[in-house]
């Protein structure tokens, strides 16, 4: 028999008080009992006890003293692959420009993992690195050294390669950081990088193939640029020339599969694309621009013949000019996990039309049973996104 669990959700209200709506909800929900199913490659449903104030509310990170909210949902389990499937609530507060994630303002979907690229200068793989990228230390001397002069000019500027870009990966079984060139933070001598596949084999054994995510553009405005390669000379950019100058693409990749070389099983994510992103998609622009704007001061400092200086303690500081800077953040390619696929069965998930801070509504998390050929209705969960102040009346 199948049961169905539904949510009360919220996305546009502001939360009052985490620990009291969490309560509500949790002992509505205490009251759905869960028959015991097998256990095995078919996965495991969530006790009673997850659901309660005790099992969610009660894990708090000693260092900061945050509140860690998380609802298991189901778990995979394919012989030694296994795969929790949960919703967690970050209780570090909403912060200004904060999206909603896909089950709600501050609550994100726990389900297979990613690998994301932090572009550190500019990307190792579209033929732009230098020499200051190198795996040994370098002894820069720019002030005796020109080339090392305008190496680093053109690496402040955008324009030369500074460092590794680095990868983080979040799996099932862990997650960590790690370079092209096989570096790891922290250090695992036992996960085996292959980057020209997107490759990842972890400690356990488990190979993590990753697939095409979402396409992140990152444009700097920039409103001067010298006169030609090398000048001290600026000029002033025309209106259309200060957003192309500096653009680099962020990509990141989804989980496609998890395979076990032990006992040759495959549990595969699949993923649906949202390649036009616009409103006729359900799917709003995606473009937000972050405007900083500094004003230095400075004390004017007089170097003596003798090398001492002079008026180090005065009371007076003159102030520059400002100096505005603008950054442009655009997804160009939207990827969201559609399916978990696996011998015995199957996860579906369900959106509806994206709301004004978020780019996913999740609205159904459907579980299936395979027998044979057939898919049998195992259990589903049902997000409902209504009016939170009319829900607690």
């Amino acid at each position: 028999m199948s049961k169905i669990v539904r949510y009360k959700g919220f996305r546009f209200k502001v939360l009052i008080s985490v620990c009291v709506s969490l309560s509500l909800y949790t002992s509505i929900n205490a009251q759905v009992t869960y028959p015991k199913r097998a256990g095995g490659p078919i996965g495991e449903a969530p006790k009673v006890g997850s659901f309660n104030s005790v099992g969610t509310l009660n894990k708090v990170e000693y260092s900061t003293g945050t509140l860690n909210v998380n609802i298991p949902l189901y778990e995979v389990k394919v012989h030694d692959i296994s795969v929790p499937i949960s919703i967690s609530y970050s209780a570090l507060g909403i912060k200004v420009g904060q999206e909603a994630g896909a089950p709600g303002m501050g609550w994100e979907l726990n389900a297979g993992g990613n690998l994301t690229a932090r572009i550190n200068g500019l990307n190792d793989n579209d033929g732009s690195s230098s020499q200051i990228k190198s795996t040994s230390n370098i002894a820069l001397n720019p002030d005796n050294n020109t080339n090392h002069r305008n190496l680093l000019g053109l690496a402040m500027d955008g324009k030369a390669d500074y460092a590794w870009d680095t990868y983080s990966y979040t799996v099932p079984s862990g997650a960590g950081r790690f370079t092209a060139s096989g570096l790891t933070f922290p250090y695992d001598p036992t996960l085996k990088i292959d980057f020209q596949y997107k490759r990842l084999t972890t400690g356990n054994g488990l190979i993590h193939d990753f697939t095409s995510g979402d396409d992140i553009l990152t444009t700097t405005r920039k409103n001067y640029d010298e006169n030609s390669p090398g000048s001290s000379n600026l000029r002033l950019l025309n209106s259309s020339e200060r957003w192309n100058v500096r653009k680099s693409s962020t990509p990141e990749f989804g989980l496609a599969r998890i395979i076990s070389q032990k006992f040759r099983d495959t549990v595969k994510f699949e993923y649906e694309t949202l390649s036009s992103v616009s409103s006729s998609t359900g799917i709003p622009d995606r473009t937000r621009i972050t405007t900083t704007e500094s004003m230095g001061l400075n004390k004017k400092i007089a170097v003596n013949p003798n090398g001492t200086l002079s008026n180090v303690d005065g009371a007076y500081y003159f102030m520059q000019e400002p100096v505005v800077s603008q950054t442009k953040v655009e997804v160009m390619n939207h990827r969201r996990l559609k399916a978990i696929i696996y011998a015995t069965g199957k996860v579906l998930f369900d959106y509806r039309s994206t709301d004004v801070l978020g780019r996913d509504v999740l609205t159904y998390v459907t579980i299936y049973q395979k027998t044979g050929s057939v898919y049998n209705l195992l259990k589903k969960y049902v997000f409902n996104y209504g009016d939170y102040v009319n829900d607690l009346q």
